[in-house]
């Protein structure tokens, strides 16, 4: 029988209907100190502050780990503008830039 990890990493893979982060609720719960489980649910999750907590709490297993070292130096950079808006010139001359 597959492990909660191997079953979450297969969900994954297979991108099965079910929300990826309801997938990895269990293998965190069953080994919250598998580095594994938490790299993955870092991977699957939409919102950043749960991709910032799911890293660091691999640094806090393992501070010395190079892939959540790396994802949350991702997590830090600035993020592109997904739509830009640019409205007419004001008097001045300036342009405005929106984003939505």
């Amino acid at each position: 029988m597959a492990t909660a990890l191997e079953q979450g990493i297969e969900a994954t893979n297979a991108r099965i209907s079910k929300p990826p982060s309801i997938t990895w609720q269990l293998p965190v719960l069953q080994e919250p100190h598998n580095i594994s489980a938490w790299l993955w649910l870092s991977y699957v999750v939409d919102d950043q502050k749960r991709k910032k907590e799911c890293l660091e709490r691999v640094l806090r297993i393992d501070p010395y780990n190079q892939s959540a070292h790396v994802g949350l130096s991702e997590l830090e950079k600035p993020q592109p503008l997904l739509e830009q808006e640019v409205l007419p010139e004001r008097s001045s001359g300036q342009r405005i830039l929106i984003s939505n």
